[in-house]
Order: C-alpha cells, then sequence, then structure tokens
C-alpha cells in the first residue's frame, strides 16, 4: 500500500491502526496527512523519486512546504548527496548573490577570504530555495542561468564554474500574481515548475486535524514528559470549526499551549485552548437531523471517533442504516 494510502479501519482496532499508520508516516515523511490531498501528495513524492526534474512547492505559510521539500529529497536518488536550504526572504538582496554563488577575497567590504556558495556545496546533490519568490529579478535571472547552462560565477572572479544541482523551490505568494506585478519572472517559473505540488491549507482538509492533534500530543508526551493522550469532544469541535489562518503550525501551538496547562493523565479540555480557539464552539450531533451527504469527512471521523469507531451506533445516532455510514465512508476514502 502506498505511503499515506488509504487506512484499514476494523471495528475494535480502528483509532490504534490509524495511530500506528500515522507514526509510520511521520517516521518517514515527517508529515501526518489523512486527506485525499495530503494522499496525493505522499503519492506524487515516490512517483518522482527517479527523477531530478525541479520541484515548486506553492503553499501558505505554515503549511509545510520544508516537510515537503525534505520528503522529496529524502527519497530521490540524491538522497545520500548533500541536502543544502536557504531561505531566501531573510537575506538581504546584496548578500543573497555571495550565500547562493560565493565570493573571492576582497570582492567587496568585509570579504575577507574566499567562501564557498550554497549551489557548490549541493554539488551532485539538492539545493531547497524557500520563498524563491522574494528574490530580486536580477537575482532571478543570475538562478535562470545556473538553471539553464549550469553555470556560475562567485562574485569578484571571473572563472566559471559548472554545478550539478537539482532545486526545490517553495513560495507561499500567488506566482500569478506576482508574474503579471513583475516580481518574479516568467521564464524562470517555467524552469522552476516542472513539478507542481500545492499543499492545501488546513481548513481545506479539516479531516487531519484530529489526527495531526493525536500525533502533537504523542510528540508532546515525549518533549515534556508528562502523558497526555486525548482531547475532550468540545475542544476537537472547536478545533475543527476554527479556521486556522496558521495552518499546521498554528495548530501545533495551539495543542503545545493546552498541553502545558494540562495536569498529566488528563485529556486537554475546552478551557485550555487559546482564547480565539475556544471560542470556535461546534455543535453536537445529538438530537439534530443530518444528511449524510452533506457531512464533511471531519465531522463524520469526530463522530466516529467519539463512539470507537462503531458504525452500527453512529447509524443509530444519524438515523440512518449501517450499509449507508460504509458507502460514505467508501465515497470519502475512508472505507475497509
Amino acid at each position: 500500500m502506498p505511503i499515506g494510502g488509504i487506512i484499514s479501519f476494523r471495528e475494535s482496532q480502528d483509532l490504534l491502526n490509524i495511530e500506528n499508520q500515522l507514526a509510520k508516516n511521520s517516521h518517514f515523511f515527517g508529515i501526518v496527512g489523512f486527506s485525499k490531498q495530503m494522499t496525493d501528495i505522499f503519492n506524487l513524492i515516490l512517483e518522482i523519486a527517479d527523477c531530478d526534474a525541479n520541484v515548486l512547492i506553492y503553499g501558505e505559510t505554515g503549511t509545510g512546504k520544508e516537510l515537503i521539500a525534505n520528503a522529496i529529497q529524502a527519497v530521490s536518488r540524491r538522497k545520500d548527496k548533500p541536502f543544502v536550504k536557504i531561505n531566501c526572504s531573510v537575506i538581504p538582496s546584496d548578500l543573497l548573490a555571495s550565500e547562493l554563488f560565493g565570493h573571492v577575497k576582497g570582492a567587496f567590504t568585509d570579504a575577507f577570504k574566499d567562501r564557498v556558495g550554497r549551489f557548490e556545496l549541493a554539488h551532485k546533490g539538492t539545493i531547497f530555495l524557500d520563498e524563491v519568490a522574494e528574490m530580486s529579478t536580477q537575482m532571478q535571472l543570475q538562478l535562470l542561468r545556473v538553471i539553464q547552462e549550469g553555470t556560475f560565477e562567485r562574485i569578484g572572479e571571473s572563472t566559471t564554474r559548472t554545478v550539478d544541482t537539482r532545486i526545490i523551490a517553495a513560495t507561499n505568494l500567488d506566482i500569478d500574481k506576482a508574474i503579471k506585478n513583475g516580481k518574479f519572472r516568467e521564464d524562470l517559473y517555467y524552469r522552476l515548475n516542472v513539478i507542481p505540488i500545492k499543499i492545501p491549507p488546513l481548513r481545506e482538509r479539516k479531516e487531519d486535524i484530529l489526527f495531526l492533534i493525536k500525533h502533537f500530543l504523542k510528540k508532546f508526551s515525549l518533549l515534556y514528559q508528562k502523558d497526555i493522550r486525548e482531547i475532550e469532544d468540545k475542544a476537537l469541535d472547536s478545533c475543527v470549526e476554527y479556521n486556522w489562518s496558521g495552518n499546521v503550525r498554528e495548530l501545533e501551538n495551539a495543542i503545545e499551549f493546552a498541553f502545558i496547562r494540562t495536569k498529566p493523565g488528563e485529556m486537554i479540555s475546552l478551557n485550555k485552548l487559546p482564547l480565539k480557539i475556544k471560542e470556535c464552539t461546534g455543535e453536537s450531533y445529538s438530537g439534530k437531523n443530518f444528511n449524510l451527504n452533506d457531512m464533511k469527512a471531519a465531522e463524520i471521523v469526530q463522530l466516529l471517533e467519539r463512539n470507537q469507531w462503531n458504525k452500527t451506533k453512529v447509524s443509530r445516532l444519524l438515523g440512518v442504516n449501517r450499509t449507508t455510514i460504509w458507502r460514505r465512508l467508501k465515497d470519502l476514502g475512508l472505507e475497509r
């Protein structure tokens, strides 16, 4: 079964199987994702493992672009070669060329000795250019030359050097808008965008929230040396209802905040969450009529989780037969 593929649920062992599968995925990718969008990304990473084509990763801040880059490199045929990372948005434009291509002694003030650039360090390996769209247009032109010709010069040097480096780039900007506004070169875009990967924001894959929370609780149990493995229904409802503009990173911070405030052996309760999150209190299913076809995967997973994945009990709560539950799970990619 592909990593990140459909998880097999059994009545009495469903949650354990989910957690075991998540642990396996986390160990390999460093990513937790159960939704179809993330499953497709996991499988794409495996499909491109034997190629050296450039990759452009899109996604809002906090969606895990660097984790995806790590996963691509980890399964690539360059996995045993250098993997060099640089965040293009945090280095001043006048220093970025030196960081990427290096310089020779005396090339500029404070250039007291020769320096090897990141591309040379990544020779035969992979370089990750985070926030690549923050580069100046002049730097983009220099990057385009490296991609097209595989050559560059250190600052202050006339010797042309050759490099063999696979590029994985990432951005949180709207590339179409950046190109239209003249902020990003269209020719560079087509050179980088050989394999595009778009990471959906957390609000578009809420069925992953439960599994991410389980993952973070395990992580913080080890980090803080106290055993907290569960979250109350009301707290989970609020997490699902919340918009998560900061995506997975914001969710992790919220769970860590609540974890720190919770005593060992207790469950994460609603009042332990940050104020803006606990104000998004979800509704209970009890006593309400629901159209199963209108329910999102996250809602169904929550309800099944609350009832230990007993489909018969859930079917009674919703006023449908057990076969209807099974069919809906199949439609959502959650079937046995």
